[in-house]
């Protein structure tokens, strides 16, 4: 027997597009401030998108975007993989920053996915290293764990902040 229903959850009628033209984007984020979603595409562009579906690109990395997150200020950022690093974006005035390359004793390799503690800590993936950053709000970046086996991608928090879930996109390589 499944562990997985056979049947859909919700009919297909109740799900609509949102938006098109798009160029591969990789990943979403909510912005409650304006009420918009953000999504990245592999030439580097940032999209707003409104509720209505009305797409404007509010910046450009020059990369390519992976997974993104907007903090408490309504900044964008973004894990650029073809620069190796998070950036920051000002969706207001389109300007692109560095905010983490990595750790002292570690770069990001790979970085994949960002989510914000409610401190505004963030926590991102480095994909390839594979590891896990710690970025206190001022920037400055640790190593927070290595004992990450595989190719750590996705990564959210608990409701309550008390755990870091990670999804791991090669289980095989996973030997907890």
């Amino acid at each position: 027997m499944s562990a997985y229903p056979t049947e859909p959850l919700f009919p297909r009628s109740v799900f609509r597009e949102l938006a098109r033209p798009l160029q591969h984007p990789e990943a979403l984020c909510w912005d409650p401030l304006t009420e918009r979603v953000y999504c990245g595409g592999e030439g580097g562009q940032i999209y707003a998108v409104t509720l209505d579906g009305e797409i404007t690109e509010v910046a450009n990395t020059g990369g390519s975007v992976l997974g993104m997150a907007v903090d408490a200020f309504g900044r964008v950022y973004a894990c650029d993989w073809h620069r190796a690093e998070v950036v920051r974006v000002d969706p207001a005035t389109g300007g692109v920053e560095s905010h983490t390359k990595g750790a002292p004793e570690m770069p990001i390799d790979d970085p994949n996915s960002p989510v914000f503690a409610d401190d505004g800590t963030m926590y991102v993936t480095g994909s390839e290293n594979p590891a896990i950053f710690r970025v206190a709000p001022g920037g400055e970046t640790t190593v927070w764990t290595t004992s990450i086996d595989g190719y750590p991608n996705g990564i959210t928090l608990t409701p309550d902040g008390s755990a870091v879930v990670v999804a791991q996109s090669h289980p095989e390589d996973f030997d907890g």
